[in-house]
């Protein structure tokens, strides 16, 4: 059996992965908790919620502690929220000064040459095009010994010349865990699948 594959049932298991300490620290860019749901195998109190031993347990199995799991889902959210949130009359390095910290030394390069884009950044100035994004993550896609792979949804509000919209995006995100603090290492379209990858061919959100 794939020992992804049991981390991740694992963590469905355990249902209050992260979702208590997200609940307790809510900012603007990172509403909401994980969505998971409840395996046929797992302990269920007479209200239909795994019990808390249950959780307990499960909880001890995985690679995280519960304030781990906790601190890279956050990171996940601040990055996202950051990544798909831009202005027009912004100079990118300002953009990037705000991922970077988040980054890996590997995706820096990527982020950056889309942030500088020039066929993207003269639309942008064009059309004086201002987004707001907030992000919300919905699941964990993989977990790994040193990585865990965020699914997250973004609402973004985006103001142009032409009209105001909203547009909603979802994405994977892979934090490594790098000396003992988490970096995103990958941010891609959820529909890709799970590469780990960064977003393909450095196209801008």
């Amino acid at each position: 059996m794939n020992v992804k594959r049991v981390l991740i049932g694992v963590v469905i298991a355990g249902l209050v992965l992260v979702g208590i300490s997200l609940n307790s620290s809510r900012r603007s860019s990172e509403p909401g908790g994980l969505t998971t749901r409840s395996p046929a195998s797992a302990s269920l109190s007479p209200s239909g919620t795994p019990s808390a031993s249950a959780a307990t347990n499960a909880l001890r199995l995985l690679p995280f502690t519960r304030e781990q799991l906790s601190d890279a889902v956050q990171l996940a959210t601040r990055f996202t929220a950051a990544y798909a949130s831009y202005r027009f009359d912004e100079d990118p390095q300002t953009y990037l000064d705000r991922l970077n910290p988040m980054m890996s030394t590997q995706l820096q390069p990527v982020i950056a040459r889309a942030a500088t884009h020039p066929g993207t950044l003269d639309r942008r100035r064009r059309d004086h095009e201002v987004t707001v994004a907030h992000a919300r993550p919905e699941a964990i896609r993989a977990l790994g010994p040193t990585s865990i792979t965020v699914l997250l949804t973004t609402t973004a509000k985006i103001t142009n010349r032409h009209s105001d919209r909203q547009d909603t995006t979802r994405y994977a995100v892979t934090v490594t865990d790098h000396d003992g603090t988490w970096q995103v290492y990958a941010i891609e379209l959820a529909s890709t699948g799970n590469t780990g990858q960064s977003v393909t061919n450095g196209d801008p959100p």
